[in-house]
């Protein structure tokens, strides 16, 4: 019997760019629902979640393909509530679209965050440094001390996923060869294919929170149907 997972995205959904990678990575029992916290509001409404002065700036994508910044004071709620809402239906997993560390969202299903996921998994690599991409200069200060590990050498570089042209060479001149660092994608808007042509072009090896989020759905899922 199928599982139901709701993927919730901090923009609009569907999201077609992110599941033309997730959903061939996901187990065939599994029933796919999505959601947005922008899903229901108007461009007027979406313009007004705008960051104020000390807000944390998310990046995220409206149905349309449009790029668009939200706060994550303002977007908190919204997210909660449409949590709740999912909370109504047969659904076995909830799973958030966004690498932000939102532990004070909460919900009766079991609640997948790609933050500490991605963390989980970067201590199993051991890396002797990492690099960690993230959208937005407005995030640097946070992203230091989100990803900073005791004795590994942090590199941030900011690289937005919804612009449509980076210069991957000039990154490269400038950071050199690493030898045995991690590269981390810390946005959902960055593509397999995207760090997995990064991961060639530095000969490192990568994590993604798409790749990490589908294999832990798979794992769950797994689960679920063992014990039931």
């Amino acid at each position: 019997m199928s599982k139901k997972v709701a993927f919730l995205t901090i923009g609009q959904s569907p999201r077609e760019d992110v599941f033309s990678e997730i959903i061939p990575r996901l187990s065939l029992t599994c029933q796919i629902i999505q959601a947005g916290a922008l899903d229901d509001l108007s461009p007027e409404e979406i313009d007004r979640l705008k960051p104020q002065e000390g807000h944390l700036p998310l990046i995220t994508r409206l149905r349309n393909g449009q790029g668009v910044i939200v706060s994550r004071e303002k977007i908190l709620p919204l997210l909660q509530a449409k949590i709740n809402r999912l909370e109504q239906q047969e659904i076995e997993i909830i799973a958030v679209l966004c690498t932000e560390d939102f532990a004070d969202l909460h919900s009766k299903k079991k609640l997948l965050l790609p933050f500490p996921l991605l963390k989980e998994e970067i201590l199993k690599f051991s890396p002797s440094g990492l690099m960690v991409f993230i959208p937005l200069e407005e995030q640097r200060k946070l992203a230091e001390a989100k990803w900073r590990i005791p004795k590994i050498p942090l590199f941030i570089e900011i690289l937005n996923p919804y612009q449509d042209f980076f210069n991957l060479n000039k990154l490269i001149n400038k950071l050199g060869r690493r030898e045995n660092f991690l590269l981390v994608f810390d946005c959902f808007g960055y593509s397999i294919s995207l760090a997995q042509s990064f991961s060639e072009q530095f000969a490192l090896p990568f994590i993604t929170p798409r790749l990490i989020l589908a294999q832990e759905i798979n794992r769950l899922i797994s689960e679920i149907q063992a014990s039931g």
